[in-house]
């Protein structure tokens, strides 16, 4: 995995959104790999914790094809209390 962000160099200083890049060897079938790749996003701590501040992007490469991208935005991300 490959992460990236882009930052907010003026103060506040603070990163304005990540990009994730997942790369997987396999014989998945591209349905798998989106619920695969979908499910763990939304599993990951880490990124439930970001994706209430930032956009977070997530391509996923299939044996070096890219194959699958996904956005999670603070906009539509579900807050709780």
């Amino acid at each position: 995995m490959i992460v990236r962000a882009h930052n907010q160099r003026e103060f506040p200083r603070s990163f304005s959104d990540m990009i994730f890049e997942v790369r997987v060897e396999g014989n998945l079938t591209l349905e798998q790999l989106d619920n695969l790749a979908r499910e763990a996003s939304v599993q990951c701590f880490v990124e439930n914790t970001l994706a209430k501040a930032i956009a977070l992007t997530t391509t996923v490469f299939l044996n070096g094809k890219k194959v699958l991208t996904f956005t999670r935005d603070p906009a539509t991300e579900p807050q709780k209390g």
